[in-house]
């Protein structure tokens, strides 16, 4: 079994005794719950116990009440066996059997959920006698080719000096391992997120995005993933997209989310018909490379005003460099209390410090605005598609498709704004073609 470090209780029970051991009766060392009584527990509610009791220090996770445990020796002590939800909050005791028996971690200390903006996996920070770890719990879409090239990716960046995490094997040399999801295993990055209030933190970010470019370039052909063709088809998928959504929406939602749909889809529609036209003249001299996908300040590990590591590189594939860039300014500038706007001298920060490094051409720049209202395009398509997926598949929920109206009516805001200010969007990039 893969033990965890327990430690006695520092309070005292109602007979003014310390809380005694549960009896283990063989079953694995995991995380322990109480019903009622524990004075660790807060207004009776069941609740993990806090770290100076029976388990690692995954102290304020709340588990789900009307979840079952196992009562180990009848008063009141549970153990929490099994949760076949491994995007929850709780590594349940196959989930870490699972890694005992694929990993040699060391002894387990403690661990806890990691939040993300990702939900396409779970992840857990877990520390060990051997070091902090990464453990990343995929959900059913993800494919075993798209891991290994993720996998290979990685290993790539690590080899060439980039900071990017470290994979660990199993105990029998595979990157990955599969127990009805895929598991990814990374060393953990020490240090502290992206301060917004720091510009050196912004020029840094700008800086390492642009030696990830230069390094990614090199990234061996027949390891590059395919790319996802999604601007040509914008102009196709998009309308008739739009179009089956409304329909949807004339049986599921309020009147006043149809006409907040009209009035979007209206604007949407040509924008879906001209920004590929206009694209078209400048996708065929654009730069393609691996782009990271997802580069953000959730992406950034910081040492001081260093850049100590970069993550999420689940989103990455062959594209267009220009998406990427579009990315990382929607990330980096967005103006504040706006849903809307960029911020001009945070777009023209972050991109002096990646010319700084990297080669930037004045096509490429001139492009920028047109590329960023195709990433809006993309969110429109992207989560109006996966609704109409949903629907053919599942109950459709009122509330999906009013989520969705709120994507489209967002997203034609962001356009209209991008589409007005495309002359200053270009100032603010550094392009010679505005005088």
């Amino acid at each position: 079994m893969w033990p965890i470090r327990q430690e006695r209780c520092s309070k005292l029970d109602r007979r003014g005794q310390q809380h005694p051991p549960p009896r283990r009766r063989g079953r694995p060392a995991i995380p322990l719950v109480r019903r009622h009584g524990c004075p660790c527990a807060v207004g009776g509610e069941q609740r993990v116990i806090a770290p100076f009791c029976w388990q690692p220090a995954s102290a304020g996770l709340e588990l789900d009440r009307r979840e079952e445990g196992t009562d180990v020796d009848g008063d009141g002590w549970e153990i929490r066996l099994d949760r076949e939800d491994f995007g929850s909050d709780v590594l349940g005791g196959p989930m870490i059997e699972t890694l005992r028996a694929a990993y040699d971690l060391g002894l387990l200390l403690t661990w806890h959920r990691a939040r993300s903006d990702s939900n396409a996996a779970a992840f857990f920070i877990i520390i060990t006698t051997e070091g902090e770890y990464v453990l990343r719990v995929s959900n059913s879409r993800k494919t075993e080719a798209g891991l290994r090239f993720e996998v290979a990716l990685l290993q790539y960046l690590s080899g060439a000096g980039y900071p990017a995490p470290r994979v660990v094997a199993t105990r029998w040399g595979e990157p990955y391992h599969y127990a009805e999801n895929f598991l990814l295993v990374a060393e953990r990055i020490p240090g502290l997120p992206y301060d917004p209030a720091n510009p050196l933190h912004l020029q840094e970010a700008g800086r390492v995005l642009a030696q990830y470019h230069q390094v990614v370039r090199e990234f061996p052909q027949r390891l590059r993933a395919a790319s996802r063709p999604v601007l040509p088809t914008l102009e196709a998928h998009g309308p008739a997209a739009l179009a089956t959504l409304a329909g949807i929406a004339n049986r599921q939602v309020s009147a006043a989310d149809r006409r907040r749909l009209s009035r979007a889809s209206s604007y949407l529609w040509s924008q879906f018909i001209r920004v590929p036209e206009a694209l078209a003249g400048f996708l065929p001299t654009l730069s393609q490379l691996v782009i990271h996908g997802s580069y953000g300040p959730p992406a950034l590990v910081f040492d001081g005003h260093r850049l100590a590591g970069v993550v999420d590189h689940d989103r990455a594939t062959y594209d267009i460099r220009a998406l990427d860039l579009a990315s990382a300014l929607e990330a980096f500038a967005r103006a504040d209390h706006s849903q809307v706007g960029l911020d001009f001298e945070l777009c023209a920060i972050l991109m002096a410090a990646y010319r700084e490094v990297e080669r930037l051409p004045e096509h490429e720049l001139a492009a920028l605005p047109l590329v960023f209202r195709a990433q809006r395009l993309i969110k429109v398509l992207t989560a109006t598609e996966d609704c109409l997926q949903k629907q053919g598949t599942t109950r459709q929920d009122e509330n999906d498709v009013v989520t969705v109206v709120d994507v489209a009516e967002t997203e034609a805001n962001r356009l209209r704004w991008l589409e007005e200010q495309e002359h200053p969007l270009l100032q603010a990039l550094g392009s010679s073609l505005v005088g």
